[in-house]
């Protein structure tokens, strides 16, 4: 049943994985209203293995849509080094672009869709 759950959870992931590259240098990841709560999960868990925690607020409908976001990326020693928002990830073409470079210590985040 363990395993089973795991392949369930590594399908329905495909989508917001299929757009993301984290290891422990660098992050891009992208997060749009059909981003599931266990798509954040997922993207929580891989970002703090690497070294990044990511604290997020979300706002999801009744109908288990994503309709807004509320978010810090910090270093895993506590540094801040970014944060955003995008409250109407529901509309069509929105969502939150995050990159991140360690080694730079770079950080952009960008929006697209109406905020």
């Amino acid at each position: 049943m363990k395993h089973l759950f795991s392949i369930l959870f590594g399908v329905m992931s495909l989508g917001l994985f299929a757009q993301q590259t984290i290891n422990a240098t660098e992050a891009h990841f992208e997060i749009e209203g059909s981003t599931s709560r266990e798509e954040l999960a997922a993207l929580n868990n891989e970002l703090y293995a690497n070294g990044f925690k990511f604290v997020y607020q979300p706002n999801m409908a009744p109908d288990r849509t994503l309709h807004g976001l509320t978010f810090t990326i910090s270093a895993n020693e506590g540094q801040l080094i970014g944060e955003g928002s995008h409250s109407k990830l529901n509309y069509k073409g929105a969502k939150i672009i995050v990159d991140i470079n360690k080694t730079t210590n770079h950080v952009e985040i960008s929006y697209a869709g109406q905020r």
